[in-house]
């Protein structure tokens, strides 16, 4: 068989006399960076013929489990985010039921805050899964500290400075030196409450 210089490149022409039209296929190299930093340029994989690049094989099984991972991470981003419904109080739709589910998602989070305010001059000791929430319908007149901790920790310390109870409130306490020296302890421990909301507003109370 010769090459048929007539009928243009990959015709060629049999021994007997009929034309052959062979179709050639184009040389590609992997697009993919080489280990060294430039591109890889070793020949193909014909598994990747259906993505549109040309990936050798070792290149094609990486991107395949790029692939992989990224789907996998979806996947986990869209369970956590189904969680919730999933929780049979979901459905309930009491104010029981959210509440409840509300304290084990900011339990799961971290996000559960005893916290220290002063409102006039007395000081006020409760707890919260959103601060910024509960700071906003409060409106104190300064947030002096906060610590991790519930409702458990929230009653621990109502026993703990229960001398100092105001009447009739529950939650509210003179700023006795023993109760302002805790607050102080708690904020060189944990650092200054990170919501300031509204500003601090200092006045001449012993506790700005």
């Amino acid at each position: 068989m010769s090459t048929d210089p007539l009928r243009g490149r990959g015709a060629y022409r049999c021994g007997c006399g009929a034309t052959v039209k062979v179709k050639l296929r184009p040389v590609f190299r992997c697009v993919a960076q080489g280990t060294e930093g430039d591109g890889c340029r070793t020949r193909p994989t014909v598994a990747s013929d259906g993505l549109g690049i040309p990936l050798c094989h070792d290149h094609l099984k990486a991107y395949r489990s790029y692939l992989d991972t990224i789907d996998r991470i979806k996947r986990i981003d869209q369970a956590v985010l189904d969680a919730p419904k999933l929780d049979p109080r979901y459905l309930e739709n009491t104010p029981e039921a959210k509440r409840s589910l509300r304290r084990d998602l900011a339990r799961q989070r971290g996000s559960m805050i005893v916290y220290y305010v002063r409102i006039g001059n007395n000081i006020k000791i409760g707890w919260t899964t959103n601060l910024k929430q509960r700071m906003t319908t409060l409106m104190p007149d300064e947030i002096l500290a906060t610590e991790p901790g519930e409702e458990q920790l929230e009653r621990l310390r109502h026993q703990q400075f229960a001398h100092l109870r105001v009447p009739p409130g529950r939650e509210r306490f003179r700023p006795d030196p023993e109760l302002l020296d805790h607050v102080e302890m708690l904020r060189s421990h944990y650092g200054p409450p990170s919501e300031t909301f509204p500003p601090p507003v200092a006045e001449e109370t012993g506790l700005a």
